[in-house]
């Protein structure tokens, strides 16, 4: 993370288990992605944000989003899908959001993009094969 950051990459940690997750690493990194329970296994907001984290992608499963920041927060609401196996939603976020953004997706439309390949993950089973397919996303998003 260090090396990352240093070499000026936008540095991103699902911290999936939050158990052990060393305050060097928290300092290095610009976003975390935990979900509520790891979040509060960090230590809680102020914690990160004190730590140098700048912002805190909140995932709820079916509550949706929570984006924070010391500046302020939004909420994005979860896609309607009929869920069958939770595996690998959070990888599915993770993967996308970063995808995203590094096509140069502002904060707001990376979070649509992520939530909806994570709420696709949800309707297969197991973590790999749950994975959705760019055009999935898309069309989900289309409404």
């Amino acid at each position: 993370m260090r090396q990352a950051t240093e070499a000026g990459a936008i540095t991103i940690l699902n911290p999936a288990p939050a158990f052990d997750v060393a305050d060097e690493t928290l300092r290095h990194c610009r976003i975390v992605i935990p979900n509520e329970h790891e979040r509060d296994q960090l230590g809680g907001l102020e914690r990160l944000f004190d730590l140098g984290v700048e912002l805190v992608i909140t995932t709820m499963g079916g509550d949706g989003v929570e984006v924070i920041s010391r500046h302020g927060s939004a909420t994005f609401p979860p896609f309607p899908v009929a869920p069958i196996d939770t595996t690998g939603a959070g990888d599915a976020f993770c993967g996308a959001f970063a995808a995203a953004l590094a096509a140069a997706a502002a904060t707001d439309e990376a979070v649509r993009f992520a939530s909806a390949a994570g709420a696709l993950a949800t309707t297969k089973h197991g973590a790999v094969p749950s994975l959705p397919h760019r055009n999935d996303i898309d069309r989900l998003l289309a409404g």
